[in-house]
């Protein structure tokens, strides 16, 4: 009997051990279940000097309940000084105070951001905010905007050791629970390409052909050039024009020069053309760069015809005031061949857009009325400024109306 009561106490105490590391691994299960990931991807790269490198930083659930209600969270974003970060003004949030958030900082250490918000008035507050969902597929939390300033690479990581983001527990979708944090872990960018540092690009008119003339200071997994032209200011309907693809010098820190004679434009014909170049990388991506104009006016050299005791410099400017749809060309004399670049600032001194940079005595250009990335910088009062071997020569004040 006594032996019989042993093996009952020893049978109930298997079952509650059996009950015990069930418990244990549901508990077990929900500790470690519930992590979530950061990564960051390129919503934007210009790949030129002074273009736009537009980072996503997204966030997923990888393990566990899901949607979870975002209660905060804290990244911190590594770069390299081939780009500059425009600062948190210019940063888009998917979420606002409407829902509940509070802080969007965005504060910039030199070699990465700081990335983080809080959800204290998710549910409560003013604005009782519904808050913000995370769920098991990406989703964007924040767009960090960078100029670029070097057309090499640059390298995107997120700090494994101080990354942090937690949820309230919503299993009803109530953001005024309790809170708890993510197991966090990411996926970097790393190494991303901005290939080709284009220095000079110009279209002349020289002994009844049209030429084409480039020099890049840097290239990066730079497989060719392809050429492009139109009788419009419209890369759009432009035709490639070279039967094959231009090669190009794959990965050097070196200046290299390119040359391209048009033999297909009919040079007997007075007229106006644009260039454009296209560069490909081994990736695939590909990066426009122009246009560049080109005046055909056969059995002429190139030029206007340069009014009597005329001064060098700027000496006419056609339309002034304009409208973009017209544009506005700017003639410039020179007593002897030199270095001429011509650039269009606002009243601030910011470098708009470059219009000329090429070796002349005379010549013109026109601005359409956009920047560097072909966009309206706005009405107002500009400068045309030109500069003659490196050194300001001349301004002229211009008027961009509606």
């Amino acid at each position: 009997m006594k032996h019989n009561k042993i093996y009952m106490i020893s049978k109930k105490t298997i079952i509650l051990l059996g009950i015990f590391f069930f418990v244990c691994l549901l508990l077990c299960g929900h500790t470690f279940a519930d992590s979530a990931k950061f990564r960051t991807i390129i919503s934007e790269n210009d790949m030129t000097t002074d273009g736009n490198f537009w980072l996503n930083l997204q966030i997923k659930i990888t393990d566990g309940e899901s949607p979870r209600t975002l209660n905060s969270f804290t990244a911190h974003i590594y770069y390299t000084s081939t780009i500059s970060y425009n600062g948190e003004n210019e940063c888009v949030w998917s979420f606002t105070p409407d829902d509940g958030y509070g802080g969007f900082e965005a504060n910039d250490f030199g070699d990465h951001i700081e990335v983080w918000v809080t959800g204290n008035d998710v549910g409560t507050g003013q604005y009782d905010g519904s808050g913000w969902d995370v769920t098991a597929e990406w989703q964007t939390m924040v767009t960090v905007k960078f100029t670029i300033n070097t057309t090499t690479s640059t390298n995107i990581t997120i700090d494994d050791d101080s990354d942090h983001a937690a949820y309230f527990d919503n299993y009803q979708n109530d953001p005024e629970s309790t809170v708890t944090d993510w197991v966090m872990s990411n996926e970097d960018s790393g190494d991303v390409t901005l290939p080709v540092q284009l220095s000079t690009f110009t279209a002349q008119f020289l002994n009844e052909e049209a030429r084409l003339y480039w020099v890049t200071q840097t290239e990066q997994d730079n497989v060719g050039w392809n050429v492009y032209r139109n009788a419009e200011y419209d890369m759009a309907t432009a035709s490639r024009i070279n039967e094959e693809l231009i090669p190009g010098h794959g990965t050097t820190t070196e200046p290299q020069s390119y040359n391209y004679t048009d033999h297909s434009l009919e040079t007997e014909i007075a007229g106006t053309y644009y260039y454009w170049i296209e560069n490909l990388d081994l990736g695939g991506a590909s990066a426009i760069y122009g246009p560049e104009e080109l005046v055909v006016e056969p059995g002429n050299e190139p030029g206007p015809n340069i009014p009597e005791d005329v001064e060098p410099g700027i000496y006419r400017v056609e339309n002034n005031p304009f409208r973009a749809s017209t544009g506005s060309r700017i003639h410039f004399y020179l007593d002897k061949s030199s270095k001429v670049e011509l650039g269009v600032y606002n009243i601030k001194g910011q470098l708009i857009n470059k219009l000329y940079n090429k070796p002349a005595k005379t010549g013109d250009c026109v601005w359409h009325g956009t920047d560097s990335h072909g966009s309206n910088p706005g009405t107002g009062v500009y400068l045309y400024v030109m500069k003659v071997d490196g050194k300001i020569f001349d301004t002229q004040k211009v008027i961009l109306v509606r």
